[in-house]
């Protein structure tokens, strides 16, 4: 499951006020935490965090992006622990959101 996390986020109001390249590096952050208790309650979960990219149209060398794109897989062969990490990172979203 390929899940375009940032555009949810976005999307749902979970990034109001970060600065989107340092909220992109907080969410990662906080999810790896979570990644490694379910690795020690051994549930099979792998997570890759893909091409991080921001809008060149409305961005340059000089100005922070106000846009970041970003690709959060994770995958199972437990359905059962797709939803809890799904879960685990919208919790995480949310939390951030405050």
């Amino acid at each position: 499951m390929v899940v375009d996390e940032a555009d949810r986020m976005l999307d749902m109001g979970f990034i109001p006020d970060i600065e989107p390249v340092f909220a992109t590096s907080e969410l990662i952050m906080r999810l790896d935490p979570n990644w490694q208790a379910l690795l020690e309650q051994g549930q099979d979960v792998v997570v890759t965090v893909g091409v991080i990219g921001t809008n060149p149209t409305s961005h340059a060398m000089s100005r922070v992006p106000d846009e970041v794109r970003f690709h959060l897989e994770y995958r199972s062969e437990s359905y059962q622990t797709l939803q809890e990490f799904e879960q685990l990172a919208r919790d995480e979203a949310a939390i951030m959101s405050r």
